[in-house]
């Protein structure tokens, strides 16, 4: 698996164009990394979530400010799980176009 990744790699550098045989190949490779980043996504945005939730309950000074920059990181880790959402579909629609 890691030799045919390695030669996917450097054959689509190289030639910056998927080969028509290869092409489902990267379909079900998107497909993969999209519902991976969106699980993840779901996990930080719970994860944010609950720490704002913990955050207006709790007494403790220090306890909010812990709670709270962990609703704050994982905000913005789910932010930019988005963001990587929406650069794969761009390549992938860009690989797409030029597949044709």
């Amino acid at each position: 698996m890691g030799g045919n990744a390695l030669d996917y790699l450097s054959e689509t550098i190289m030639n910056r164009k998927i080969p028509r045989k290869r092409f489902k190949e990267l379909g079900e490779l998107f497909s993969s990394k999209v519902a991976h980043q969106l699980i993840f996504a779901a996990i930080f945005l719970l994860l944010t979530v609950l720490s704002c939730y913990k955050a207006t309950h709790v007494k403790a000074v220090y306890s909010i400010i812990i709670f709270s920059a962990v609703a704050v990181i994982s905000f913005i880790l789910f932010i930019l799980l988005l963001w990587g959402i929406k650069y794969v579909r761009q390549a992938h629609q860009s690989s797409k176009g030029s597949d044709d």
